[in-house]
């Protein structure tokens, strides 16, 4: 039982190393926030294999628009595949319409 603990753990480390790598990746970064993420939708989900990036395979990425002033931007959070959809889709959209709403004013 403890080998495979300690499995599960190395491959959740593999994961953080990951994703912390893809962060410090600026031109990744914005090729998958502005160029990949789809125009007009709300929310989109993406998994490290959809994207033809190898090393993010267990990677998934929860994103969405917003614009501000004329300006694109966007938010989204990277981890595990196995990240809490329903509980993490609803925090991203909500946060992405209140940058709008504050922009505003």
């Amino acid at each position: 039982m403890v080998n495979l603990y300690l499995f599960s753990l190395g491959k959740y480390f593999i994961c953080i190393r990951r994703s912390f790598s893809f962060i410090e990746e600026d031109d990744r970064l914005k090729e998958l926030f502005f160029h990949r993420l789809p125009k007009g939708t709300t929310i989109e989900v993406f998994f490290g294999e959809e994207l033809s990036w190898p090393e993010l395979s267990p990677i998934g990425i929860v994103a969405t628009h917003f614009s501000v002033g004329g300006k694109e931007g966007a938010l989204g959070i990277i981890g595990p595949t196995r990240i809490k959809f329903p509980s993490v889709i609803p925090v991203l959209r909500y946060f992405g319409k209140m940058i709008e709403e504050i922009a505003r004013v």
